[in-house]
């Protein structure tokens, strides 16, 4: 007896001969068992209904383990997801389903099919059932449902819009939105959402109705809708304008593209000489896509200002490049890249001069005596306003061989006049031209000279060097023969800039003139260097040449801090490759990185790299002590945290290996973007003065916030009160200035950190009113009282601590503050009150009282609050001057919740709510 399962299967049987199997003998045959599908009975269930939810009874029967499912839909033709589904065991079952009717016409499917995977695939039977129609007449009221709180919050970053923000038809760039609805109803409902013509459902969660958004770029309208069964509404309408975001592009780079050019570095500003360079560039900026994804955009050159269309961008996913000939005079570069919605982004302009060089005409020669063969020429060379003449471009050669000029070139105006050191003999040919940094200037120009046989014998010179070194600077000795006394000794790497060697350096020795090795070292670039040699007597010139070959021992990076911080020191060092963390309480950076390397030549540089951008690039040299090198570069960090700097050491020959070390810096003390203290000033009256009203205007403001953050006005990790019992009224008497409250300050927050979350935002209350004097120079200064009274009778007596605003803002950086926002509760009198509006150094912000908004939240906080005007509408003047445009702020940072705050007041409707 077998017992099938549903498939095929292959049956066999073997003999077995003295107890073993005989795999030659045997029969087998081929079975297939196909079950039949399920069987599908449903019960009965009236035609029409009074009631929304139904019970449909059910009566399955399979041969094999089965799968059962119930949909329903409102239309024939539409699909609908399973409501229900059950896995049965072989045998009869009796199920039941409980079905929410649409009103109408409402189709219920049961569809049962053979869980065997073998089956899966084919002959798969369904039994259906259609129901007639159903219609229900439902007694509901209508619908009655009102919207409490409306926000958008984005998706990938910390930014949020209220329900005020969103009614001035904000623009965002950014694609992916939460949206959250507070609804209030007495009745069940649903919610869902219509964006642009496609409507979709929410979930619930929390008492808010939540929805993920994915903005179209250009305007985007959406509603808000409730449902009840019985009927619809629209709760709310929002329209957003999408604007996405260009790439972030960072630091425009130019380099040159010419192939023999081992030193083509990048450079920022440059010069392109005709006949020296080659006039084809490569510029190139970073490139670095935002969360959203790209979105079609245009990426341009510009030249002074204006697109260079035959110029084409080439692009991949990381950088932008181009090829480019410059014309001839001075062009600024810059790439920009922009979409159609109006994203634009530029980079910082490169300078680019191309110049063509001068010429020389005119050239004629003296013919030389035979007691000194010294041949005299002169010269014209045309001018040239963006191409300086100088002395160390020219060059000379004789027959072919090249000759050192050193001191003898004499240049008036555009005349040149030029000793060359000439050879014996008839109709020689002498050749000059112009030339910097091995490359051709101005073609040579010739003449033909005879150059008499000398009288006397010219010097003889011999080397005492190495011919190989890891040292950049190496020592030179010389041992010169001479039958008369020498006119000149000259040094050097290259004829057009030779070093004389004074007389007070020679010993004179057994007949020869020494120069001694510890005296001529010369400072070697890596790679073959050619040291020159050249001795004059009254016979003539002799040049010697000796090759010495440089090749420098592996660089290390010393160690790196940062100038805030000293103290803090990264060894690089003792590990190959370092990947730490640093923290740090500031935003800008100085970092200063020590190498230890002999050769740091001026084809060697250091880059800083911040987040994958390029904020420092320096040429490095060595000074001639071997002192040890040290780079100084500025940056700035542009995430609170997790900011990674990569430091990258290239030399500027093709056989060394780029050095790069990498480390992450947190700004946690605090945080760049999320930590801002806030003092408040609130003055006194002599009947309150005691320590019972502090406390009692402590407790109100922060059930008046926390009261206003329960009615969603405010995100909980926005704002936060925090109780200091420590900072209260009767201890900040003894505190005499700015830094010792701020201590107060700093050690409650550090006495509080294990049972309350420091917020971003503090709210330090103290008895004491800041006045503001101007001095001679017209500078604020900020007095600290700690009267009885606000009313100032003799201002200079009570005056205990008097501080320019700028020394309050540098005892405040002492204590490790990124930035000091001052609020004045009794700013409702501007004839009492000397509070300038805003204040460059310390940023005060004024707030006025205004009693015409009575029907607002706002308004209902001020009742809470007739002591202390907390949140107040911003006068007008403020939006101009600092919220636009935020004159007077040059480095004044706030959250991103702040900054939304700030973009939202761009409305006059709108109130610093």
């Amino acid at each position: 007896d077998i017992a099938w399962s549903s498939g095929f299967f292959l049956l066999a049987a073997e003999p077995v001969i003295d107890g073993k199997p005989h795999p030659n003998w045997g029969v087998s045959t081929d079975i297939r068992f196909q079950p039949p599908a399920p069987n599908i009975k449903i019960g009965q269930v009236a035609d029409v209904t009074q009631q929304p939810v139904v019970t449909i009874p059910l009566q399955i029967q399979c041969d094999v383990a089965c799968r059962v499912g119930v949909s329903v839909s409102t239309k024939g033709n539409e699909e609908k997801p399973e409501i229900v589904h059950w896995d049965v065991v072989p045998g009869e079952h009796n199920l039941e389903a409980q079905i929410n009717l649409a009103i109408g016409f409402n189709q219920i499917e049961v569809t049962a099919e053979n869980q065997d995977p073998l089956l899966r695939f084919e002959n798969v039977e369904r039994s259906r059932l259609t129901f007639p129609l159903i219609r229900t007449e439902l007694n509901r009221p209508a619908l009655q449902a009102n919207v409490q709180q409306v926000s958008l919050r984005s998706a990938n970053s910390q930014a949020g819009l209220s329900r005020e923000q969103l009614r001035a038809q904000p623009v965002v760039d950014e694609a992916l939105w939460n949206l959250a609805v507070k609804v209030e109803s007495s009745q069940e409902i649903k919610c869902s959402y219509q964006l642009n013509d496609q409507l979709l459902e929410m979930r619930h969660s929390d008492d808010f109705w939540i929805a993920d958004l994915k903005l179209n770029p250009g305007a985007n309208h959406i509603e808000i809708l409730a449902f009840n069964g019985n009927e619809k509404k629209l709760l709310e309408s929002i329209d957003v304008r999408f604007q996405p975001a260009v790439p972030n592009i960072g630091l425009l780079t130019v380099s040159r593209t010419a192939l023999n050019d081992e030193y083509a570095d990048q450079w920022l500003n440059g010069t392109i000489v005709d006949g020296i360079h080659e006039s084809e560039l490569q510029l190139a900026c970073p490139l670095q896509t935002t969360v959203d994804g790209i979105y079609p955009y245009l990426a341009q050159m510009l030249v002074d200002g204006t697109p260079v269309p035959e110029v084409e961008l080439q692009r991949n996913d990381q950088q932008l490049s181009a090829r480019w000939v410059p014309p001839q005079g001075r062009h600024r570069v810059q790439f920009r890249v922009s979409n159609q919605w109006g994203s634009e982004q530029l980079t910082a302009a490169v300078s680019v001069e191309r110049v063509s060089p001068p010429e020389i005409s005119k050239l004629v020669a003296v013919n030389p005596t035979p007691e000194q063969a010294i041949v005299q020429t002169s010269f014209e060379v045309s001018p040239s306003a963006s191409f300086p003449i100088e002395p160390g471009l020219f060059r000379a050669s004789v027959n072919g061989e090249l000759v050192p000029l050193s001191n003898r070139v004499k240049i008036d105006g555009n005349r040149v006049d030029l000793l060359v050191p000439g050879q014996p003999g008839t109709n020689n040919e002498v050749q000059i031209w112009m030339e910097s940094d091995e490359r051709v200037l101005v073609a040579p120009s010739s003449v033909n000279v005879d150059v008499p046989q000398l009288r006397g014998k010219l010097p003889e010179i011999d080397f005492d060097v190495v011919t190989e070194t890891s040292h950049q600077r190496v020592p030179v000795g010389l041992r010169i023969l001479s039958e008369s006394q020498l006119a000149r000794l000259e040094v050097g790497l290259a004829l057009g800039k030779l070093q004389p060697i004074l007389e007070n350096e020679w010993v004179q020795r057994d007949g020869y003139i020494e120069v001694l090795a510890e005296r001529n070292l010369m400072f070697l670039q890596p790679g073959v260097n050619t040291i020159f040699v050249v001795a004059e007597n009254q016979s003539g010139t002799t040049t010697e040449q000796q090759i010495v070959t440089f090749v420098p021992k592996p660089v290390s990076l010393g160690s790196m801090y940062f100038a805030s911080k000293p103290t803090q020191t990264i060894d690089f060092s003792r590990e190959d490759r370092y990947l730490g963390s640093v923290d740090t309480s500031q935003q800008e950076l100085d970092v200063i990185l020590e190498l230890d390397a002999d050769s740091v030549g001026a084809k060697n540089r250091v880059q800083v790299w911040v987040n994958g951008f390029l904020q420092a690039s320096a040429p490095l040299t060595s000074d001639r002590d071997g002192a040890a090198h040290r780079l100084k570069a500025f940056v700035t960090l542009t995430r609170p945290q997790g900011n990674t700097i990569e430091l990258e050491f290239a030399q500027g020959i093709k056989s060394a290996t780029n050095l790069r070390r990498s480390f992450t810096v947190d700004c946690l003390e605090p945080s760049v973007e999320q930590e801002l203290f806030v003092v408040i000033l609130d003055a006194t009256s002599p009947e309150d003065d005691s320590k019972t009203r502090t406390t009692e205007l402590q407790n109100r403001l922060q059930e008046a916030v926390l009261a206003y953050e329960r009615k969603g006005r405010l995100i909980s990790d926005t704002f936060q009160v925090i109780n200091f019992e420590h900072v209260m009224y009767g201890e900040m008497l003894e505190l005499r200035d700015i830094k010792g409250r701020l201590s107060a300050l700093r050690l409650a927050i550090s006495q509080r950190q294990e049972t309350a979350k420091i917020s971003p935002v503090v709210l330090m209350y103290y008895r004491g009113h800041e006045q503001v004097f101007p001095d001679d120079q017209g500078e604020r200064q900020f007095g600290l009282y700690t009267a009885a009274s606000s009313r100032i009778d003799d201002e200079q007596a009570r005056v205990e601590t008097l501080l320019t605003s700028r020394e309050i803002r540098e005892r405040f950086a002492e204590m490790g503050g990124a930035h000091l926002l001052v609020l004045d509760l009794d700013a409702n009198d501007s004839k009492n009150n000397p509070w300038p509006v805003a204040d460059p150094y310390l940023g005060v912000f004024r707030f006025v009282r205004d009693e015409e908004q009575s029907e607002s939240v706002l308004s209902e906080l001020q009742r809470e609050l007739p002591e202390a005007q907390v949140l107040v509408r911003l006068k007008q003047q403020m939006q101009d001057s600092i919220l636009k445009r935020r004159v007077g702020f040059p480095d004044f940072h706030v959250p991103r919740a702040l900054e939304q705050l700030r973009l939202g007041l761009g409305s006059k409707n709108l109130t610093a709510e």
